[in-house]
């Protein structure tokens, strides 16, 4: 995982020690449990909210986040959750479980295909024509010092022409695998 991508996660798990401080531990310990037995359902994003339902003990709540995100995390004071369950409390341990979802499934997710996406086409276009070149030139079976004992070819007739090509193909050679 690159730099930037730490940087994130450690955002990520900034934002969800914070929001973690908003709720009593025992609610947030009952979403977490919730969370972690897959009590989600028909999980839905859209640009500014999030819809679901969760499973409990009872009934099915349906839960509804409300953000705006910076830089690919939900900004705190904008971060809002409604659920259609019975409790009275802000933060619900149905509201628990929709956020750790949302946190730890959709954005880290959407992290991970962007970084992926970027490593894909980074392959695409260097690494790919790269390695194509190296096994072209490893495939050749004579030298460029070697053209020159050809008697056919007209082109290449100075042997100092053809050691000061194989001298820089070796460099540019060199520099390549430095690259890598």
């Amino acid at each position: 995982m690159t730099k930037k991508g730490r940087k994130s996660e450690t955002k990520l798990q900034q934002w969800l020690n914070h929001f973690s401080e908003r709720v009593d531990y025992s609610r947030f310990q009952r979403g977490m449990s919730l969370y972690n037995d897959h009590h989600v359902h028909g999980f839905q994003v859209f640009p500014n909210h999030f819809e679901c339902q969760i499973e409990g003990l009872q009934d099915t709540y349906e839960v509804r986040g409300y953000y705006r995100l910076e830089n690919g995390i939900p900004l705190l004071n904008d971060y809002e959750v409604v659920c259609s369950c019975p409790d009275e409390k802000p933060i619900c341990k149905h509201g628990v479980c929709a956020t750790m979802y949302f946190i730890l499934n959709e954005l880290t997710a959407e992290q991970n295909d962007t970084e992926d996406r970027v490593l894909r086409e980074r392959s695409a276009q260097i690494e790919e024509p790269l390695k194509k070149l190296q096994q072209k030139v490893a495939s050749q079976t004579s030298s460029i010092l070697e053209l020159h004992s050809f008697r056919g070819s007209r082109n290449i007739q100075n042997k100092d022409y053809i050691e000061t090509v194989h001298t820089r193909v070796v460099s540019v050679m060199d520099e390549l695998k430095k690259r890598q």
